[in-house]
C-alpha cells in the first residue's frame, strides 16, 4: 500500500499547487490571490534571476515570511545555481543558493524542487508560499476498495482509492 499512499499524497499535492477548481481544488498557482512577477527589462525568457527572487520574495505579505517555502520545477536548478550576490566593492561573490544537511535555501528560506511545478520559462516554475494558507477539506475518510475480479484473466488485483476533499488558498486576493 505504500505506493497507493505515495500516487494519492503526490495527486493531492499537485491539486494544492496546480488544481483549476472546477471540481477540483483551487490550486496556488491559480489562484486570485496569486502574484506574478515579471521578467527583469532585459531579461532573456526562460531564465530565472536572483532580481526575480528579491521580487518575489519583496511581495510576500510579512505575516507569511516565517512559514514560507520555495518551491520549483527541477530545470530551475542550473539557474538557481548559477545565481550569485555581490558583496561590497572587492568584486566578492557569493552564491545566491545555499545547501546545507541536504536542505537548499534562498534568501533564508527553504527550497524544495518538485516536478509539480512547471518547468522553467512559465507561470509556476518558481513558487513561494506559505502552506499554512491553504485550506483543506476532505468530507469524509479516504476509502479503498479491492477487486480480484476484474483482471482475474491475468492474475491482477484492482484497487479503487477514494477521496473526497476540496481545498483553495486562504487568501482571496493579493496584497
Amino acid at each position: 500500500m505504500d505506493a497507493t499512499g505515495s500516487a494519492l499524497a503526490w495527486g493531492i499535492d499537485d491539486a494544492i499547487l496546480n488544481g483549476p477548481g472546477a471540481g477540483r481544488p483551487l490550486g496556488v498557482v491559480n489562484a486570485a490571490s496569486t502574484i506574478t512577477v515579471n521578467k527583469e527589462s532585459g531579461q532573456t525568457s526562460g531564465t530565472f534571476s536572483f532580481e526575480n527572487a528579491t521580487a518575489m520574495f519583496s511581495r510576500l505579505h510579512p505575516a507569511c515570511a516565517a512559514n514560507s517555502i520555495w518551491l520549483a520545477n527541477p530545470s530551475t536548478l542550473p539557474q538557481l545555481l548559477s545565481m550569485t550576490v555581490g558583496t561590497g566593492s572587492s568584486g566578492t561573490w557569493y552564491p545566491a543558493l545555499t545547501q546545507q544537511t541536504g536542505v537548499y535555501s534562498l534568501l533564508g528560506r527553504p527550497l524544495f524542487l518538485t516536478e509539480k511545478c512547471a518547468v522553467l520559462g512559465t507561470k509556476g516554475d518558481v513558487v513561494l508560499l506559505d502552506p499554512s494558507q491553504f485550506i483543506l477539506g476532505m468530507r469524509k475518510g479516504i476509502t479503498v476498495a479491492l477487486s480480484e475480479h476484474i483482471k482475474f484473466a491475468s492474475d491482477e488485483i484492482v484497487l479503487r482509492v477514494t477521496v473526497r476533499l476540496d481545498g483553495l488558498p486562504g487568501w482571496g486576493r493579493a496584497f
